[in-house]
């Protein structure tokens, strides 16, 4: 961001509107990304986005797929829409970040371990991925909103609530208090984060599939601005971290005698949310310091 950007965003704190997204099936992939701007940008994106979807609450899905609203619009006209939409994303100014994983990929190579692990992970890594962007840029704090739907796919404000208190991790006071959350249908914002979230999760169904097709045009002119991006998990990344499980645990110099000493000394328990909250910690060890060992 520019410079006068990044004061505005340390005046009026930093704004990150996100969605998620699964695939059909709700087996093969799940999403998680967030769009971020300072008021400016927002407000002048509104705008437009406002006007083109001419009141019709905007669902990237259906659009797509011509359903719910978009059932009786003809097909090229749902597509101009889409097309039109992501080009004023791209244009905009908003930055964007996504976790997508392939969760039949996570299954064959860590067969019993609830999918939960999956979504905590795409959304952790969404959170802090804009906490490090919040530092860098200065910014105050950092304020989410998210579409109520993503609360029937795992417990988010728990999961937010615990990152916000989490005094392992770096840059944890950036964090709001507390977390948001909006109806799609009257919040533009959280329609914009929609669009990227599905742009995302079909970067890596269509890649990694079963069926398997070159990257969407909406999703390469978002990439080609080099303000939108993010993290793949997919069947080949969980084959290699199976693999290489023992290596993992070598190299992060831990064994479950050190979890259950961390968990000790944090006050945790030992469950599905603080293991990853163990991992996370660890990983970010690592990144602060390469020769980090317990």
């Amino acid at each position: 961001m520019s410079k006068s950007q990044t004061e505005r965003l340390t005046a009026v704190f930093l704004s990150g509107f996100g969605d998620d997204s699964a695939d059909e099936t709700r087996k093969r992939v799940f999403a998680v990304a967030s769009v971020v701007a300072d008021d400016s940008a927002w407000e002048s994106l509104e705008r437009k986005w406002l006007d083109r979807t001419g009141g019709i609450p905007f669902h990237a899905t259906d659009c797509d797929s011509d359903q719910g609203d978009y059932a009786t619009i003809p097909h090229t006209e749902n597509k101009r829409l889409y097309k039109d939409l992501s080009i004023l994303l791209a244009e905009s100014g908003v930055w964007g970040f996504g976790a997508a994983a392939d969760l039949a990929g996570h299954d064959e190579f860590f067969p019993g371990v609830h999918p939960e692990m999956s979504y905590h992970n795409c959304f952790q890594k969404v959170v802090n991925f804009w906490v490090h962007r919040a530092a860098d840029w200065k910014a105050k704090h950092i304020k989410f909103s998210f579409d109520a739907r993503i609360q029937s796919d795992f417990n988010a404000g728990y999961l937010y609530s615990m990152m916000v208190n989490d005094k392992t991790q770096p840059h944890h006071h950036l964090l709001a208090d507390e977390v948001s959350f909006l109806c799609s249908r009257k919040n533009p914002r959280i329609q914009i984060g929609d669009l990227y979230a599905r742009e995302c999760m079909k970067y890596l169904d269509n890649m990694f599939g079963p069926v398997k097709r070159p990257v969407r045009k909406s999703m390469q002119a978002l990439i080609d601005t080099n303000r939108f991006g993010g993290d793949f998990y997919t069947r080949e990344h969980f084959e290699d971290m199976h693999r290489r499980w023992d290596e993992i645990q070598k190299h992060a110099g831990f064994t479950q005698k050190d979890y259950f000493d961390w968990l000790d000394r944090n006050g945790l328990v030992d469950n599905v949310t603080n293991s990853f909250r163990f991992l996370s910690w660890l990983a970010e060890q690592e990144k602060l310091n390469p020769d980090f060992k317990l």
